[in-house]
């Protein structure tokens, strides 16, 4: 598990180039982090990726892929 505070001062700053968040074992830290990147305009959506191919649900799901883009 991550600090979300911590990922908070990175996103601020523009560090991760890009993030991908699939919302699954650590759903609430995920959550906190995808509300951060959508505060900051610098980051955007760029591809939903679905992955798995289990019976659903179990075993499927999806990647939220952001990256981050200079903007004046």
């Amino acid at each position: 598990n991550g600090n979300a505070a911590t990922f908070a001062r990175f996103i601020a700053a523009g560090y991760f180039s890009l993030v991908a968040l699939n919302f699954t074992d650590t759903t609430s830290l995920d959550h906190r982090i995808a509300a951060d990147l959508r505060r900051n305009r610098h980051y955007r959506i760029i591809q939903i990726v679905p992955y798995g191919i289990e019976i659903p649900p179990i075993g499927q799901g999806t990647y939220v892929i952001w990256r981050y883009e200079q903007r004046p």
